[in-house]
């Protein structure tokens, strides 16, 4: 299940990448405390715990982050080489967009940033993607986050500026260059964790060829140097803890309360958790804690939503008792793909993340933030633009989590999200959005366990100068989930 989950998630960055390309040619212009009693530890969601919150081994397994020597030079190589490897590809297939001239790259220096009309996906998945690759050019050769996020908005600019003969765009180098900080450093760690220098046979096969999919640029380092940079060729990197859920479901929605005309089709969750949010008083690195999780719904198409944040600044404040807060920044991503809500951006928040331990057998998280969209777009009638259906803007984003933890009778996650985006170019006005999803799962063998999910979207969006607009959607969910 593990092979089968990461092999589906790297061929859809794969498919996500070639149609980025085809989009811009037809654009044109916790520690969790102590364990559970093993009287329960069988038949119990304990080690299940939730994608936010799972039970961890102790703080001496996170990963080591002493970086010894680096190659910045042949980062800032690999960060133009990507470009010119996807502007080759682009030019070899006819895209328009890769006959590029001194010509155009003086227009583009000439007329400076524009927003573009480019279909959802492109902006707001492949485009962070696409970045995710120039951040890897920095962290596989020994840049640490910060100093690899300098690749990702280095080489978006130098993407935008000189590499296709439209004019640049604001929001590709936004997105490009938070995003692909996010997802960037996500993959790196995924692949860091699937490797393993101390194995052999079929299983080193699958684990490099695995890494590779996740981290091509990490891969490619690693067949011209013989290894990662910050360690010697043999020795494998400590593993940090990491817990995952696949969850399968049939799912019914509909865009009336009472599932008139409801459509249905399977879905397929797939949940990270990488790290601790509780590590008892060690020092705080940029993404050694991160829940992460991918949803696919099939029906006439694909629908994608990913969820995702990272501790990016962190204080852990005094236990007390049978409590434990963690006060951080954290960056957050997200990408909601339905047939009726569109939303995508990339944010900054304040939050805590609290752990309550209400009883032998209860335990409440509390995940509380709010903060900045940096860059954000929600679906709109009243834009229709070569490919695009949506207004750009900035805003608010709050978002609450309650995670009940009842052990062996289950779990209960009520997850509340809210999007306030005021339009910076389209249709002027402000775009609210609201979702509220509830989840109970219970264990019914081991690692194996059956659960319900309903989830509320709600979106209002009131125009300056066009007729205001309320939108639902409503998901109910049977679903059987599996821990790994």
């Amino acid at each position: 299940m593990r092979k089968a989950g990461v092999l589906l998630l790297s061929l859809f960055l794969l498919d996500a990448a070639v149609s980025a390309q085809k989009d811009e040619g037809k654009a044109q212009t916790a520690s969790a405390g102590a364990l559970c009693q093993a009287a329960i530890a069988n038949f119990s969601l304990v080690p299940f715990t939730s994608p936010f919150e799972p039970e961890l081994p102790s703080p001496a397994a996170a990963p080591a982050e002493e970086i010894i020597i680096s190659r910045p030079g042949i980062a800032a190589i690999e960060t133009a080489g990507v470009n010119v490897l996807i502007w080759l590809v682009g030019y070899l297939t006819g895209g328009q967009q890769a006959f590029i001239s001194l010509e155009t790259m003086n227009e583009n220096f000439k007329y400076w940033f524009e927003w573009d009309p480019n279909h959802f996906k492109t902006n707001f998945f492949a485009h962070p993607y696409h970045g995710s690759l120039y951040f890897n050019a920095g962290r596989t050769n020994g840049l640490n986050y910060w100093e690899s996020a300098l690749c990702s908005l280095g080489g978006s600019f130098m993407w935008e500026t000189v590499m296709e003969r439209h004019r640049p765009s604001i929001n590709d180098l936004i997105m490009t260059s938070t995003g692909g900080m996010f997802l960037g450093e996500a993959l790196y760690r995924f692949a860091w964790l699937v490797r393993d220098d101390n194995a052999t046979g079929f299983e080193r096969i699958w684990r490099e060829a695995a890494s590779l999919l996740i981290n091509p640029v990490g891969g490619l380092n690693r067949l011209l140097f013989g290894g990662d940079i910050d360690r010697p060729p043999g020795v494998s990197p400590p593993k940090a803890p990491v817990h995952g859920i696949i969850t399968l479901g049939g799912q019914a929605r509909g865009q009336n309360a009472d599932f008139e005309n409801a459509k249905s089709g399977p879905s397929m969750d797939f949940s990270l958790v990488y790290g601790t949010p509780f590590t008892e008083g060690q020092a705080r690195q940029p993404f050694d804690y991160f829940p992460i999780e991918f949803t696919l719904r099939f029906q006439n198409k694909t629908y994608l939503t990913v969820y995702g944040y990272s501790l990016l600044l962190g204080k852990e404040l005094k236990a007390k008792g049978n409590q434990n807060h963690l006060l951080g920044l954290f960056q957050h991503y997200d990408y909601i793909n339905t047939e009726a809500i569109e939303l995508g951006g990339s944010s900054l928040c304040a939050g805590l993340v609290s752990r309550f331990d209400l009883s032998k057998t209860t335990r409440l998280t509390l995940t509380p933030q709010l903060g900045w969209m940096i860059l954000g777009v929600s679906n709109n009638e009243y834009i229709v633009e070569d490919l695009r259906d949506y207004n750009y803007g900035t805003g608010l984003t709050a978002k609450l989590d309650a995670l009940f933890n009842f052990h062996k009778y289950g779990l209960l996650l009520l997850r509340w999200a809210h999007y306030s985006i005021y339009a910076l170019e389209g249709a002027k006005g402000t775009d609210r959005l609201n979702v509220l999803t509830g989840e109970y799962s219970i264990p019914v063998w081991k690692t194996v366990a059956v659960g319900l999910q309903y989830q509320h979207y709600r979106r209002n969006s009131d125009y300056r100068d066009f007729p205001d607009v309320n939108k639902f959607l409503y998901g109910f969910r049977l679903q059987l989930s599996y821990l790994f």
